[in-house]
């Protein structure tokens, strides 16, 4: 067998034949690695053998983990999948992550068996208290009052949960900035927002097959997702100044489905055959060339993948969106027809505002891209570096990194060279589903359908030297608010008379009492909050319980669910004293 390929500075990646031989025993509780691992030119991998999900079968063998998430501040990792049983549940598990030198230490915390069937998404909210669970109709919040317990949780004492009734077989579940609103895609077709403290939600166009990812805007201007129709949709957002609902704003919104421009690739000039139009050689006037069709940007629903994840980039100037595939044109030299009416696989990078067409192709791949990661951590740009002018993306203050995760390889990119800096693969027997980074930018973790993880540590260094803290945008601050230390101060711009009379109020807080936050206007158009986490968690008193105990309530309105509390005071005034059940009627 092969053994894993690692390959820096690789501008041609080769595809690897066979995958290395995995042991399935299962390892319990916690391991230590670090001995007899690989390493390549300062990047340090492992796969443990460590039963992350399943085990109920006769062989014990593992489950799929369908996706992973890193809580930056306390460095824990959840992970999500099946667990096959008798009858198979979905599980969200919690795991504590120590490294140390080339040693990585992890220990099990607590597995959330709260979902019916699989769990195809985990994700931590920006404020670090909210974890988001989605499975088929469900979605489940939980909720911590202090992001240090997640590193301890052990029982369920010291957290609360939250359920939402929602579409069919979500795929992909995405935070907004400040925590109060997510984003999911469905099965459907269907992707729908939905506002945490009221269950109110906003559905999007359809698509016209699943909805297999979902992105949200750093600067809360808009959403994306992602379908296996071979498009991607841009929906620009609408903030009410009084606080309510988000709306979709009347323009703005775009279906990015043909190519429009060739990709900057290779310094190739765009000319008119691009366009789809001939130019007479005689007078210069434009011909329809109708013998040529318009090139799809992305690949059809037959890529072997349940996902593709797309991602903005933490400051939100560009879209990087997966499973794109490339064509080379007639007007670029040296093609052959073979070439001509073949493609490979690509990864499609849009600029903030040129969402039409791709300013960059990241073309070569052998396999579809499915997952956009970006690292939390800025880097300096390199100014030593030998192809420094050419092969260059994009030049700038800092360099961003981002792990394009494809079935069976990831491929790790920076936004300043065309070429990838690393590329690993060869760990696993099925398609990679996720991947998520550390807080400093060192270590990634990518997930795979045959039940193991893998660990990817780069020495310091490898990457390039990271942007000093105060030097760092503050858009990037409020999306990794765990990473930099970001407190979040932003409030809704509404009165307070207005924000008392839509704040439920428990029966035994007094009624003149708010949110413990100001109500100035902020200060700053993007500056995020919070505060948002905390009054999601004033609404879990009325929405915690199980789900059947709630069976049939789930898809209500989320305003009466809120409100409940308000509208049952007079009834619990009949029940303190009922004057006919006492005991001295019931002993006669």
């Amino acid at each position: 067998m092969d053994s894993p390929v690692l390959m820096t500075t690789s501008p041609s990646p080769s595809r690897v034949e066979e995958a290395e031989e995995m042991v399935t025993e299962p390892v319990v509780n916690s391991i230590q690695y670090g001995i007899n691992n690989r390493t390549n030119g300062g990047i340090f991998t492992a796969t443990p053998e460590i039963l992350w999900h399943g085990g109920g079968n006769e062989n014990g063998k593992p489950d799929p983990v369908y996706s992973l998430d890193i809580h930056h501040s306390s460095n824990t990792l959840a992970t999500c999948g099946i667990d096959a049983n008798v009858p198979p549940k979905g599980s969200v598990r919690l795991w504590r992550i120590d490294s140390v030198g080339e040693s990585i230490k992890q220990e099990f915390l607590i597995d959330l068996a709260d979902h019916q069937s699989s769990v195809h998404v985990v994700k931590f909210s920006p404020c670090g208290k909210l974890l988001a669970s989605a499975s088929d109709r469900t979605i489940v919040i939980y909720c911590v009052k202090d992001t240090g317990i997640w590193s301890t949780l052990k029982d369920m004492k010291s957290i609360d949960r939250m359920w939402y009734k929602s579409l069919d077989e979500i795929y992909d579940i995405q935070w907004s900035p400040d925590s109060s609103y997510i984003i999911v895609g469905s099965i459907t077709g269907k992707a729908e927002i939905i506002r945490l403290s009221t269950k109110e939600n906003l559905s999007l166009p359809s698509h016209q097959s699943y909805v297999q990812g979902v992105a949200w805007d750093p600067l809360n201007s808009m959403v994306a997702t992602q379908s296996a129709d071979r498009t991607v949709r841009i929906h620009v957002l609408k903030h009410r100044p009084d606080g309510g609902m988000l709306k979709l704003a009347a323009r703005g919104h775009s279906n990015i489905k043909v190519l429009d421009t060739l990709s900057s690739q290779d310094n190739t000039t765009v000319t008119a055959s691009d366009f789809g139009v001939d130019v007479d050689p005689e007078t210069g006037a434009t011909i329809t060339n109708r013998n040529t069709m318009s090139r799809n940007l992305y690949a059809d629903s037959t890529v072997p993948s349940f996902f593709r994840r797309l991602s903005f980039s933490p400051d939100g100037n560009f879209l990087v969106t997966p499973t794109g595939v490339y064509k080379p044109s007639p007007s670029t030299g040296n093609v052959t027809s073979n070439q001509l009416f073949s493609s490979s696989f690509a990864t499609h990078i849009f600029l903030r505002d040129q969402l039409m067409s791709p300013v960059v192709s990241l073309t070569g791949l052998e396999e579809p891209s499915v997952v956009i990661r970006f690292s939390p951590v800025l880097y300096k740009p390199i100014t030593d570096n030998k192809l420094q002018g050419k092969h260059v993306l994009f030049t700038g203050k800092y360099r961003m990194i981002f792990a394009v995760l494809t079935t069976s390889s990831v491929f790790i990119y920076d936004t300043q060279h065309q070429y990838p800096i690393a590329r690993l693969g060869g760990f696993h027997l099925a398609s990679i589903n996720d991947g998520a980074w550390t807080a400093d930018g060192n270590q990634f973790i990518f997930c795979s359908s045959d039940g193991y993880l893998t660990f990817v540590k780069f020495t310091d260094g490898v990457l390039g030297v990271p942007v000093a803290a105060e030097d760092v945008p503050t858009t990037v601050k409020q999306t990794f608010p765990g990473v930099y230390g970001y407190e979040n101060t932003y409030v809704q711009p509404i009165t307070s008379k207005k924000l008392a009379a839509e704040t439920p109020v428990a029966p035994s807080a007094p009624a003149a009492t708010p949110n413990a936050t100001s109500v100035a206007p902020a200060t700053e158009t993007n500056v995020l909050s919070s505060s948002n986490c905390d009054s999601a968690k004033e609404n879990v008193n009325a929405t915690s319980e199980s789900p059947n105990k709630r069976k049939g309530e789930a898809s209500q309105g989320a305003v009466a669910a809120v409100s409940s509390n308000s509208d049952n005071q007079p009834k619990a005034k009949k029940r303190i004293a009922p004057t006919l059940v006492t005991l001295p009627s019931s002993s006669n």
